[in-house]
């Protein structure tokens, strides 16, 4: 601060200076040589008496301040010493009152646990007694409940017995009676059911006859092929409604052969398309397959079903 206080006032008296020898410069009067040095003299020493006079001021001013940077320095040192000592003071007294807490709670502790494992103790004992107590009491329970399971199993052995006697003469009596009565009515079921199977046989014989005969209208091509188409067409009717089959149509363009049934399918543009079903299978093909079949020839059925195809096929 005071530095910059001097540096302005030398600028001041600078300043002052150039502007008195321009005026002089520039002043157009005949005054002498003499004039002009004594009015410079007299600016001089004026300029001169004062700076003087500035300097004594900013001495003594700092002076002053020195005085009062003095006075605060003082004040801030002692503040800091009893600032120190209280700090100090303040330090031992938590100190002490930490000490003195932290004892106490120690104390409180141990009180706590004391009287706690106490009362543990106490719990302890009380449980064992209400045990000891409970135990004695279901031991006298049990022994009660044993006697008198004991006795009402032996009451109830002696009633079993008494009815189980009963019971067998029963049953015996009427086992008696009735396995009699059952032998003679199985017996009397076997003759019937004997004279059934005689008539059964004949029936059977006469079967046989007819399946002979079967076979031998089977055996014409033509007959064979009557049976099947009225086979399958029975099939188709209970699947299919009306509507959903053809009979005997023309499922070929620029064909005349008509097939035994067609299924209609949906097609494009609200047209069917027709899926031709024929009651025509090779017999002999399928027979030799079930006679390999039968008697677990694997050649037999490997020819069987190849015949089979290419018949399909042709």
């Amino acid at each position: 601060m005071l530095d910059y206080i001097i540096i302005g006032m030398l600028a001041l008296v600078i300043i002052i200076l150039v502007i008195i020898l321009v005026k002089v410069l520039n002043t157009k009067t005949d005054n002498s040589k003499i004039e002009i040095d004594n009015r410079l003299d007299y600016q001089l020493k004026a300029i001169e008496a004062s700076h003087k006079s500035l300097f004594e001021k900013i001495d003594l001013r700092v002076n002053n301040l020195e005085k009062e940077i003095n006075n605060v320095k003082d004040i801030i040192n002692s503040f800091n010493k009893q600032l120190t000592i209280d700090f100090s003071n303040l330090k031992t007294e938590n100190i002490e009152f930490f000490n003195k807490l932290l004892k106490d709670n120690q104390e409180n502790n141990n009180k706590i646990n004391d009287r706690l494992s106490l009362n543990i103790k106490e719990f302890n004992e009380q449980v064992k007694e209400k045990l000891n107590e409970f135990g004695l009491k279901l031991t006298e329970s049990i022994e009660k409940l044993d006697k008198t399971v004991n006795n009402n199993l032996t009451s109830l052995r002696e009633d079993n017995n008494k009815k189980l006697e009963e019971i067998n003469v029963t049953v015996g009596e009427k086992l008696e009676k009735t396995l009699e009565g059952r032998l003679k009515q199985s017996f009397d079921n076997v003759l019937e059911q004997i004279t059934g199977v005689n008539k059964a046989i004949g029936e059977i014989k006469g079967l046989a006859s007819d399946v002979g005969s079967l076979k031998t209208v089977l055996t014409n091509v033509k007959t064979k092929g009557i049976v099947g188409e009225v086979i399958l067409g029975n099939i188709i009717r209970e699947i299919l409604t009306i509507g959903q089959y053809e009979e005997n149509i023309i499922t070929k363009h620029n064909s005349t052969e008509r097939v035994e049934f067609a299924i209609k399918m949906p097609g494009v543009d609200d047209t069917n398309v027709y899926l031709p079903i024929d009651s025509k299978l090779p017999l002999e093909p399928y027979q030799k397959i079930k006679d390999g079949m039968d008697v677990g020839n694997p050649e037999l059925i490997k020819e069987g079903r190849k015949e089979l195809r290419n018949a399909i096929r042709k």
